[in-house]
């Protein structure tokens, strides 16, 4: 099996779990990490094993031993990090959300087109086994018609105007860091094409949407009860609810590593266990590395329709916020 040199741009809390998964992966190859800080370039190195270390992401790029690099960087660092790595020739996994809008996505695109480099956002949920046995389920007709969704991911945080997830000026908000999943959800199973959309949201001092809740009609009657938050903690579970049966996730689905398939009694007919041998990151890397041992510019899963249909849902809600915002002064 052909080495694939890996290197990561931002070393930070993602990373704990995304590296090990690396390390994990037969042929992924810990290469180089670069942060804006020396010191904290070589920590990682020195924590995993990494061969080369930069201290800016300029050194990084310059190097040509590197296969792709995985981008994990705050939000509203992802377009100018991802655009230096594709503008010199490198391969790109960029951590969700990709953008912090969809124009900016695609131009991230057509600069990727313009050097022949592989580009995908990272949603690693649409790698995990259960989540993929979960939408096999449905498309199998194994739930009869699927009508009913419910999903929601919340944690509560202290409020910390600093901190990514408030601060709109860092990419914050529950649309781009949790719809990714919810939005990604419903659209595995119902498609894209929704008919009427309703969100509400709360908001923060600086107007970034704290907490949401966002439901999507599609036109042959079937509907997606969303939830999001950083005010309150759920279990994260969710439903796909059929005519014929249910599927239902008891852990966070996002990340989920068993799923559960149940008739119209409620009678359990399948368990799926799908137990990440690492972290959970290690099915996105070695999809990675299979698009790139097969000349792929574009991931067949998280393709780039697949992004920008994210964003249009999110583009819809935040023009419902938009005059939420306006009422409330924000």
């Amino acid at each position: 099996m052909k080495k694939v040199n890996w290197a990561v741009m931002g070393p930070g809390r993602i990373t704990e779990e995304f590296i090990p998964a690396l390390l994990y992966v037969e042929g992924a190859h810990p290469y180089a990490v670069a942060s804006r800080s020396i010191d904290r370039a070589k920590a990682a190195q020195a924590r995993y094993g990494f061969e080369k270390a930069y201290g800016s992401y300029a050194e990084l790029v310059a190097d040509k031993n590197i296969d792709v690099i995985y981008i994990a960087t705050p939000t509203a660092c992802h377009f100018e990090n991802a655009k230096l790595c594709l503008e010199n020739g490198h391969n790109v996994l960029c951590e969700k959300s990709v953008t912090l809008n969809v124009d900016q996505f695609n131009e991230l695109v057509e600069i990727a087109k313009a050097n022949n480099v592989f580009f995908m956002e990272g949603v690693w949920m649409q790698f995990h086994p259960a989540f993929r046995k979960a939408v096999e389920w449905v498309r199998d007709g194994k739930i009869g018609n699927a009508k009913y969704i419910k999903a929601e991911l919340a944690w509560e945080h202290p409020y910390d105007a600093n901190d990514r997830i408030f601060a709109k000026r860092l990419g914050a908000g529950t649309l781009l860091d949790l719809g990714v999943y919810t939005f990604g959800f419903a659209c595995s199973v119902f498609g894209f094409d929704y008919d009427r959309l309703h969100a509400v949201a709360n908001f923060g001092p600086d107007g970034a949407d704290i907490d949401s809740n966002v439901q999507l009609c599609y036109p042959n009657g079937s509907f997606a009860s969303l939830m999001m938050g950083y005010c309150f903690s759920t279990t994260g579970e969710a439903i796909i609810a059929g005519d014929n049966g249910k599927i239902v996730f008891t852990e966070r689905f996002h990340d989920a590593q068993r799923v559960y398939l149940y008739d119209e009694n409620y009678e359990l007919v399948e368990e799926f266990d799908g137990t990440f041998p690492c972290t959970g990151f290690e099915q996105e890397i070695e999809h990675v590395n299979d698009c790139l041992a097969k000349g792929l510019k574009e991931s067949p899963i998280v393709s780039f329709d697949y992004t920008r249909a994210i964003f249009n849902v999110i583009n819809d809600c935040e023009a419902q916020f938009e005059d939420a915002r306006a009422k409330l002064g924000l």
